[in-house]
C-alpha cells in the first residue's frame, strides 16, 4: 500500500473501517460494500462446500494444517485493481497493490489460486 501523490485523479476511492480483532488489536479495511463492490459481477469459481472437503480426506494417511495467515494479501493485484481498492483516510489516499478483505470477488479468487497451486498434489 503506498501513498498516492496529491492531485492524483481517484476514479474509485472507499472508506474504513476498524474492526476489533480477537487479540484486541485493530485491523484496517475498506468498507468495499459501499463502493467497489456494487459494480463487481460474482467471482463464479465455485467454493467447496466442508462435506465435500471432508470427503476428499477419505483414506488419507497424513494430515497437515496450514494457517494462511492474511490469505486474500498474499495476491498482487493489478494496477487497475490497485486503483479501484484505494482506501481513503484523513490522511489521504492509499492505494492497495494486494487483495483485500471485504472484495465481494476475493473468495472466489484465493480458492482458485489455491485450487491451482495444490493441483496433482494427491490427498
Amino acid at each position: 500500500m503506498y501513498k498516492t501523490n496529491a492531485g492524483y485523479t481517484l476514479a474509485w476511492s472507499t472508506a474504513i473501517v476498524t474492526p476489533v480483532k480477537p487479540d484486541g488489536t485493530v485491523r484496517i479495511c475498506g468498507d468495499y460494500k459501499c463502493t467497489i463492490n456494487k459494480a463487481l459481477r460474482k467471482h463464479a469459481y465455485p467454493i467447496p462446500a466442508f462435506n465435500q472437503l471432508l470427503a476428499s480426506l477419505s483414506g488419507g494417511n497424513f494430515f497437515a494444517k496450514l494457517d494462511l495467515a492474511q490469505a486474500y494479501q498474499q495476491l498482487t493485484v493489478d494496477d487497475a485493481t490497485a486503483d479501484a481498492q484505494t482506501i481513503i483516510t484523513h490522511r489521504g489516499a492509499f492505494r492497495v497493490k494486494r487483495l483485500q478483505f471485504g472484495i465481494s470477488a476475493a473468495p472466489g479468487i484465493f480458492q482458485n489460486v489455491i485450487d491451482k497451486t495444490v493441483a496433482g498434489i494427491q490427498g
